[in-house]
């Protein structure tokens, strides 16, 4: 009876001792370990450990750069209203092709016309923007068949007329998901073997670009006024949309539509000149220093009046730019 007692009141004593050590620490600073899985169940996985205090948080995904406009060195350049910093290397190539009959003779011309020129801008406090294109080298090779100088030929080098760009952000950001600017880029008479420098190009305007994801848009609104000197200053209504998607990392396509009519001086035909150029970019290396871009683009003359406006007299001109934005 005494030991019955006895062995009662120790377990009695054993289960509260027992339940209140499941609620404290093993000595040592040992753990007790999780409970197995039950067998054919993968365990759970384990929670990313925190990082120590005072660490710097780890940097997001670096986000890819939106499509650079096509090569400026182009008589009618496309605007975007966000300013950026670059620097490009460009080439444009185009190829000439015509017949004339006259006193019963034909003639037949076959030119092409390369030119070779860097773009420089630089943007201030995303606020102001200033950029400098030299056209540096302007070669043609010419053929005549027909007439009184059937199979001869000629070429000419030349240096061309410099682009001086302003631009001044109005609203918006450049990084941003929209931004409005006003541009002025003036053309000045400096290209080598002309006649006449009394007379210079204002090409200014309003433009704003957006962007939705990886898609860039926007568009143009302005002038190009040519100021003659000696005769009769020229005036064209201009009108631009472009959109261009980085659709991966490396690559991306852009689109522009162009169109100019002519205000003055006084004609008869307003028929619109409109250009189309298609083209890709290819980023060949990794953020952080995917600036690095290459492009190949066509600007196509949809009619005779854009051949003369956009395209210097070529039915496509062929646009190739090497360049980094920073």
């Amino acid at each position: 009876m005494r030991r019955a007692v006895s062995l009662a009141l120790a377990l009695a004593l054993a289960v509260p001792s027992l339940a209140l050590a499941q609620d404290e620490p093993l000595p040592g600073g040992l753990e007790e370990p999780p409970p197995s899985p039950p067998p054919g169940v993968a365990p759970p996985p384990a929670a990313p450990a925190p990082p120590p205090p005072g660490s710097p948080a780890p940097a997001p995904p670096a986000a890819r750069p939106a499509i650079q406009l096509p090569p400026s060195l182009a008589q009618l350049p496309t605007e975007s209203g966000r300013l950026d910093s670059h620097l490009d290397l460009q080439l444009l190539w185009s190829h000439v092709s015509y017949s004339m009959s006259f006193f019963g003779s034909s003639l037949s011309v076959d030119a092409d016309g390369i030119m070779l020129g860097l773009e420089g801008q630089y943007a201030f406090a995303d606020r102001f923007e200033v950029g400098l294109t030299i056209p540096f080298l302007l070669k043609s090779w010419a053929s005549v068949v027909g007439g009184t100088a059937s199979g001869s030929g000629s070429s000419d080098t030349r240096f061309g007329n410099l682009m001086v760009d302003l631009k001044l952000k109005l609203a918006g950001s450049s990084r941003g998901p929209y931004a409005v600017s006003l541009f002025a880029n003036w053309i000045l008479p400096t290209m080598s073997g002309i006649d006449s420098r009394e007379f210079a190009v204002l090409h200014g305007g309003v433009a704003a670009s957006g962007a939705l994801g990886l898609l860039t848009l926007g568009g143009g609104l302005g002038s190009f006024w040519v100021i003659n000197g000696k005769g009769k200053d020229g005036l064209f209504l201009l009108f631009d949309l472009h959109a261009g998607a980085r659709f991966h990392r490396v690559i991306g396509a852009y689109l522009l539509l162009e169109l100019g009519v002519p205000l003055y001086p006084d004609i008869k035909d307003f028929t619109p000149a409109v250009a189309l150029l298609p083209g890709i970019q290819v980023f060949p290396l990794p953020p952080p220093i995917d600036g690095l871009h290459l492009d190949l683009g066509v600007r196509i003359a949809t009619n005779d009046q854009a051949k003369a406006l956009y395209t210097s007299l070529s039915r496509a001109q062929l646009h190739f730019a090497l360049g980094y934005a920073f």
